[in-house]
């Protein structure tokens, strides 16, 4: 994370961007409690600006627990009304 809060505080001032969260490792395989901990350090490092596009690396595969899915998609949501 490192790398990215240099870009986002020094080199970032026109560039927008997403998929910072795995799709694989995070959101397939990880809890929901672990999903809405990235999330929000995802969003508190790089949505500043609002230059970040909530998004997964890739698409999400088929395997994925809907209450994986929906904790990406709320844990957004509240800590985006949090900013």
């Amino acid at each position: 994370m490192p790398q990215k809060k240099l870009f986002f505080t020094k080199i970032s001032l026109k560039i927008a961007v997403g998929g910072l969260i795995k799709a694989i490792d995070t959101i397939t395989f990880g809890s929901p409690i672990k999903i809405s901990s990235k999330v929000e350090e995802v969003i508190k490092t790089c949505a500043r600006g609002g230059k970040y596009i909530h998004a997964p690396e890739y698409s999400l595969p088929a395997a994925v627990p809907l209450k994986n899915v929906d904790s990406f998609i709320f844990s957004a949501k509240r800590i985006g009304r949090i900013q």
